[in-house]
């Protein structure tokens, strides 16, 4: 999670500080729908918006589904 790649950590949330913040009930509620949609997610283990992703290392990981603006992917 903390890997650096290319001098970039892989997710922003570790790289701006907000991976130390306590989630909210609705961040919970979020991700268990995520999880719980298709599947279980197909065994996702990233989830990103396309458009706005700016981390090239993600676009090739195989897609398991989309949900709204983000892909998930394993």
């Amino acid at each position: 999670m903390y890997e650096r790649s290319n001098g970039y950590y892989a997710f922003s949330p570790v790289q701006n500080g907000k991976i130390k913040n306590n989630p909210t009930t609705v961040e919970y509620r979020v991700v268990d729908e995520a999880v719980a949609y298709r599947g279980k997610g197909s065994r996702s283990l990233y989830f990103y918006n396309p458009k706005t992703a700016k981390s090239e290392w993600i676009l090739i990981k195989e897609v398991t589904v989309r949900i709204g603006n983000h892909s998930f992917a394993k």
